[in-house]
């Protein structure tokens, strides 16, 4: 998988961006670009966690309910979806 949320090499905390495609955005601008885009509801709390918060994809995870077991796997899988979905809505 390629794109702007993968993980270079072993890093501590897991997923930090590379290349950050919404550099010098706000996070009201985010907000904004996440509303409009039509995210469903966990790929919206996973963007908003990710671009907004500019948390990793361990502590992503550990923001969801044990009950949605939402792994590090599984938000940095969703990423490339939702990255695409805001720049689409640009």
């Amino acid at each position: 998988m390629d794109g702007p949320f993968l993980q270079e090499g072993p890093v501590s905390g897991g997923g930090f961006m590379r290349g950050d495609p919404f550099q010098g955005v706000s996070a009201d601008e985010m907000e904004h670009m996440i509303s409009s885009a039509r995210l469903g509801k966990k790929d919206s709390k996973i963007a908003r966690l990710k671009l907004i918060d500019r948390l990793t994809d361990i502590e992503t995870s550990a923001e969801f309910e044990a009950r949605e077991r939402v792994s590090r796997t599984t938000v940095a899988r969703r990423m490339k979806g939702i990255v695409e979905a805001l720049q689409n809505g640009r």
